[in-house]
């Protein structure tokens, strides 16, 4: 009657978190701005501690600074949000005066939403450096991950060693949601501790590439 869907529970979890997510981003706008900046330097000395001083002020840092700068500073995108709402200048008609003292009052809470767009994209700026601060340590799991995965592939090959499917099945469906977790954890408009990027990069992901691999049917 309601039909079988396979990936119907994944999907549904996986859009439960998306939309979840876009609430979050939509209703992050709102807050004060000095809140999001708080949240802001929590994650940054959380990275800090993570990767520790001396990659974080020297390598990852810079790079999200110049990212920013390149992207949005040059660009123009950041002046633009920083000048968009500006005070409705005194008129000498007593009516239009009216109306720009009463767009006066919601200034500062426009002001503070185009503040906080300014923190987040800065914050997305950040994480994706640390992102790819992992990604070489990610290569370098990778690789004896799949070496391993294919040692046990071809060792169940030659006897008796039972290949599961489920076990196949399930490890792709992991590295998905590592992936689709990755990307949420940089769009989110909350504190993020950076080791949970690291853990599933290095850790997670490299686990199920080797169950993927030594779990594949004997013969292709």
């Amino acid at each position: 009657m309601f039909g079988s869907d396979k990936g119907g529970n994944s999907f549904s979890i996986k859009k439960l978190l998306f939309i979840c997510t876009t609430l979050l981003m939509i209703l992050s706008i709102f807050i004060p701005a000095s809140w999001y900046k708080a949240n802001m330097v929590r994650e940054l000395k959380m990275g800090e501690v993570m990767t520790g001083q001396k990659s974080f002020n020297g390598t990852i840092l810079p790079y999200a600074n110049a990212l920013y700068t390149d992207y949005f500073v040059k660009t123009g995108i950041n002046d633009v949000l920083k000048t968009y709402f500006n005070p409705a200048q005194k008129s000498e008609d007593k009516l239009e005066n009216t109306f720009n003292n009463i767009s006066n009052v919601f200034l500062p809470f426009f002001k503070n939403i185009t503040t906080v767009i300014c923190y987040h994209l800065y914050m997305v700026t950040y994480r994706l450096s640390v992102l790819s601060f992992w990604i070489p340590f990610f290569f370098i799991m990778l690789v004896p991950s799949v070496i391993a995965g294919l040692c046990q592939w071809k060792r169940k090959q030659y006897d008796f060693s039972y290949v599961s499917p489920f076990l196949n099945r399930r490890s792709i469906k992991l590295v998905g949601y590592c992936v689709f977790l990755m990307v949420l954890s940089i769009i989110i408009p909350l504190p993020v501790p950076p080791v949970i990027n690291a853990i599933m990069a290095l850790f997670v992901v490299p686990m199920a590439i080797i169950l993927i691999i030594s779990n594949l049917p004997k013969q292709i």
